[in-house]
């Protein structure tokens, strides 16, 4: 479907997440354990939020990586899965240390998380706070609602107007959110 949107006349690049930043998407938080080292006690609960997102969505979302790599296409479920993290995420598991290849697994749970990469941090649901996050690889999980984010050239309502027509989004199950900023979010 991604590379379906980035067809489209207008539109540039285009990604998913399970929730957008001020968006009504999918928001959901979880407690991780840190595995080895680590500034926290043994066990120690850390609940983190969590979003599902594609390669190329921090770019496109202006996002820097600050360590590691994005996503890629060599994320795929028969491979350890890979997560990336934002940076209040890294600091409050392992402090100063450098996170990429450390672990983390859900408590009573067995499967290993590998931390690849390391982003800025996002004001997911209100500009007054920020929390620590993850992101999940789209090419290993899909959550129930996904958003479409698009980084467009030109005017973002000929983008629209052509997504609209396109056949893949004509069931209206899509819909569409338009400010002037450049960005659709399907």
């Amino acid at each position: 479907m991604i590379e379906s949107l980035s067809t489209i006349p207008g539109v540039s690049a285009a990604a998913i997440s399970s929730g957008i930043p001020m968006g009504q998407g999918n928001y959901t938080r979880s407690p991780f354990v840190p595995v080895g080292s680590t500034i926290l006690p043994p066990d120690t609960e850390v609940p983190l939020d969590w979003r599902i997102t594609s390669p190329g969505y921090f770019r496109l979302m202006g996002l820097p990586l600050f360590a590691g790599r994005d996503f890629t296409g060599q994320d795929t479920p028969e491979k350890p899965e890979a997560i990336i993290v934002s940076r209040a995420a890294a600091k409050r598991l392992w402090g100063d240390e450098n996170p990429i290849g450390k672990s983390l697994h859900r408590p009573m749970m067995t499967k290993m998380y590998t931390v690849v990469g390391v982003v800025g941090d996002v004001r997911h649901t209100s500009l007054d706070s920020e929390f620590p996050c993850l992101y999940f690889s789209a090419a290993t999980r899909l959550a129930s609602v996904m958003d479409i984010v698009a980084r467009t050239y030109g005017r973002p309502e000929s983008a629209l107007n052509s997504a609209r027509g396109h056949p893949q989004y004509r069931s209206g199950a899509a819909g569409f959110e338009c400010a002037h900023c450049g960005r659709l979010c399907l």
